[in-house]
């Protein structure tokens, strides 16, 4: 990283010094690395995955689709 000579030699001759995460009383007491997506994360992507594939698998979706794939097909030849 080309900035990170120029940024230590700045830290020493500016005296800058790091800052903390956050300080006053709403802060919180320990930072913990939180997991983000729990197990209802999980359930709801996969219920979602199978809705989304029963509506694509659907025949009148598939007529639907037919005319496009049968487009695309002409196109490549």
């Amino acid at each position: 990283m080309p900035g990170l000579e120029i940024a230590r030699k700045t830290a020493v001759t500016d005296n800058v010094k790091p800052i903390e995460k956050m300080v006053g009383p709403l802060a919180p007491r320990r930072y913990v690395n939180s997991r983000r997506y729990g197990p209802q994360h999980l359930v709801m992507v996969a219920l979602l995955t199978a809705l989304v594939t029963a509506f694509l698998a659907s025949p009148a979706l598939r007529g639907y689709l037919e005319p496009i794939s049968a487009y695309a097909k002409a196109q490549r030849r």
